[in-house]
């Protein structure tokens, strides 16, 4: 779920406030509340001490902190290359779920449609082509997203749409 926030942040322009083991899916710890200095400040149960076994594991992309930070980094990278999640204006869509985030980003060259399920279970999220009230099936465009899944499909203007 930690990569859903922070892709999510990072495509609609913003910079994600990374804490210490988000990047590799390490829990809060609340062992601060055992410190009598620290038990009133809720703001170190996001401080917890490095694990560096689960640092360790980051690139094994077979466990979960590679995982975690394959994705991360691979969408710290696809924002990098593409201004268009910088510089490109904004639309919210109407994709016909509410468990179901959907957005556009357009600069003059290039476009990017994001999802974000923000559900446990599978969802369905409708696209209508014309977005003016045609709700036909031959204009409407239907994705499936997993679980806390966020799918970017990116198109330039003048080609084919590309999807990560």
């Amino acid at each position: 779920r930690i990569i859903l926030l922070h892709s999510v942040i990072l495509s609609l322009g913003g910079i994600p406030l990374i804490y210490l083991g988000d990047e590799i899916g390490q829990p809060n710890d609340d062992c601060y509340l055992e410190d009598p200095k620290k038990a009133d400040d809720s703001r170190w149960i996001h401080r917890p001490k490095a694990d560096w076994t689960r640092y360790r594991r980051r690139h094994d992309e077979t466990s979960v902190e590679g995982q975690i930070f394959k994705r991360m980094i691979a969408m710290i990278e696809l924002r990098k290359n593409n201004e268009v999640f910088t510089t490109g204006s904004l639309e919210v869509l109407d994709v016909s779920n509410p468990h179901v985030l959907g957005y556009l980003r357009m600069d003059g060259q290039c476009q990017a449609l994001a999802l974000a399920n923000f559900s446990e279970q599978v969802q369905l999220a409708v696209l209508n082509a014309g977005r003016d009230n045609d709700t036909s099936a031959e204009t409407s465009k239907k994705f499936t997203l997993e679980p806390y899944e966020f799918k970017v499909i990116i198109s330039n203007v003048h080609s084919e749409p590309g999807q990560t």
